[in-house]
């Protein structure tokens, strides 16, 4: 006969399992293709719109919140797309999981950008291939990694693009 956990005993099983870090960010596309860049005013750099996903909250519903944060946009769910998923193994920080969603953007859209100006300095739109000048980040490699892979979907780990759709 089965002896199926109790309640406690899952309760502990859950808490006993590893914690990760995740977060998202989302590619913005503007009508030529390029790519939305934010310049942070709390660090160097550029980076893609995003965020950490609080407690309770989906990756989703993160990436739209963060969205609304931080450019004044308030877009629908079904406007954005999973690009893929990044994993950032342990280093200089904890491991981290990034979920990277992506949307088009259209020029009204564009023009009601409105800059969260106590976190960002500017925004700019760049083409996909120089990305990577405005930021040696990692997550700007996978998203480009993604972005330029023909295969659908992306996983990437190590700056390396390992798994796609197809």
């Amino acid at each position: 006969m089965n002896r199926y956990f109790t309640e406690a005993e899952n309760q502990a099983f859950y808490a006993s399992r590893a914690k990760k870090s995740v977060g998202v960010m989302v590619v913005y596309r503007n009508s030529e293709g390029k790519v939305l860049i934010v310049k942070p005013n709390y660090k160097p750099g550029w980076n893609l719109v995003g965020g950490f996903v609080e407690e309770n909250e989906s990756p989703l519903t993160t990436a739209l919140r963060e969205t609304q944060e931080e450019l004044g946009l308030t877009l629908a769910e079904n406007r954005l797309s999973l690009l893929g998923v990044h994993y950032l193994p342990p280093a200089k920080y904890p491991e981290f999981l990034r979920i990277i969603f992506a949307a088009d953007l259209t020029a009204d859209e564009i023009a009601a950008i409105k800059l969260q100006t106590d976190e960002l300095e500017e925004y700019r739109f760049v083409s996909v291939d120089d990305l990577t000048s405005f930021n040696e980040r990692s997550t700007i490699d996978a998203a480009r990694a993604m972005l330029t892979s023909a295969r659908g979907l992306g996983y990437v780990e190590d700056r390396q693009l390992k798994g796609t759709t197809s």
